[in-house]
């Protein structure tokens, strides 16, 4: 009796392993590269942006998006030379990052919170940050009587 438990349990362990080890290599051949999860921040619909506006976004954190002028909320407004109108962003949250291309910027306008903006200027070789109050048309570039100014970034 001893020797069938014996042997009971050894095939129960057989079976056990065969059972195991080949759901180990079917799950070995299966398994699939996963896509990766690393974020980017590219600005979504970039391509389209610059195709329609000539606008080129080049990436933040979600919170400045790319409006039209006549929406409502907290606005900002930038003026250059290279656009009919303005461009317009509009915060969601209490901040936000992005990174952006606007040449030939004369100012730049924040509704309802102060902002900082990056600029490169023509011809020198550091960028400065410049402060944007709320509720004010800050001057910047040819506007304040300096070299033509590139905004590289807002954030609020």
């Amino acid at each position: 009796m001893r020797f069938l438990w014996k042997a009971s349990a050894l095939a129960a362990a057989g079976v056990a392993v065969a059972v195991g080890g080949g759901t180990l290599a079917m799950a070995a051949e299966d398994t699939a590269t996963p896509a990766s999860l690393v974020e980017d921040f590219s600005y979504p619909g970039r391509d389209k942006i610059l195709a329609d506006h000539g606008l080129k976004l080049i990436s933040g954190d979600g919170n400045i998006l790319f409006v039209d002028c006549n929406v409502a909320g907290d606005v900002i407004k930038v003026e250059s030379y290279d656009f009919a109108d303005y461009v317009c962003f509009q915060v969601r949250g209490d901040h936000g990052y992005l990174s952006l291309e606007i040449k030939r910027a004369t100012y730049i306008f924040s509704e309802n919170q102060p902002l900082e903006a990056e600029l490169k200027y023509d011809g020198v070789e550091q960028t400065a940050t410049k402060q944007v109050p709320e509720n004010y048309w800050t001057t910047i570039g040819e506007a304040e009587n300096l070299p033509s100014a590139t905004v590289l970034e807002i954030r609020a």
